[in-house]
């Protein structure tokens, strides 16, 4: 639940909406948490980066998981 606080802080740090956080799972929230918060608390010198890092992974498994949709749903022969 802490990770979930903190996520919804760096998130709206950001210039996310807050209610983004509950459509992430909790592996997400804490892989947030490790990219841009230290000992607890959202850290101002890692927030930015960190969060465009999350962000640049997010995307790539989302499209990742489109693609495998795509792919699971063609017949191959």
């Amino acid at each position: 639940m802490e990770n979930k606080k903190l996520c919804r802080r760096i998130v709206c740090t950001q210039g996310y909406p807050a209610g983004w956080i509950d459509a992430m799972s909790e592996t997400e929230r804490d892989e947030m948490v490790a990219l841009c918060a230290e000992d607890g608390e959202v850290a101002r010198s890692k927030v930015v980066e960190g969060f465009k890092e999350f962000l640049r992974r997010f995307r790539a498994r989302q499209l990742a998981d489109a693609n495998k949709g795509v792919l699971d749903t063609l017949e191959i022969e």
